[in-house]
């Protein structure tokens, strides 16, 4: 916990896709920079067919401290970016899911409703 906050919350840390260029001669990755993704523990993405799009899954809840000096909680979410010709990441949109993550709890698999 924050001093002076009566729950958990995020303290800093990094939550980002990197963008990574490949040079040639010798064949290794060059880091070019980190794009923030609106979210807390981002799982898995995908870029859709025509390569203009990347979408984040994020699949952890979090308790952020607004600036407001309250507590806000950022729920798992899909978060859009456009792709530029160079590669960087331009946010569009994050859609919230709700609850406190994103995947099934294989413990409930088979649990009637």
């Amino acid at each position: 916990t924050i001093d002076g906050v009566p729950t958990a919350v995020f303290d800093g840390g990094l939550n980002e896709v990197a963008l990574f260029a490949i040079d040639r001669h010798p064949s290794h990755p060059n880091r070019i920079g980190g794009f923030d993704v609106h979210g807390f523990e981002p799982r898995t993405f995908t870029i859709d067919p025509t390569q203009r799009f990347m979408i984040v899954a994020n699949q952890k809840a979090m308790n952020v401290l607004g600036d407001d000096g309250k507590v806000h909680t950022v729920n798992p979410n899909l978060v859009v970016f456009r792709i530029e010709k160079d590669g960087s990441l331009v946010f569009l949109h994050s859609y919230d899911l709700g609850g406190e993550t994103l995947w099934v709890d294989s413990a409930r698999l088979g649990e009637a409703d």
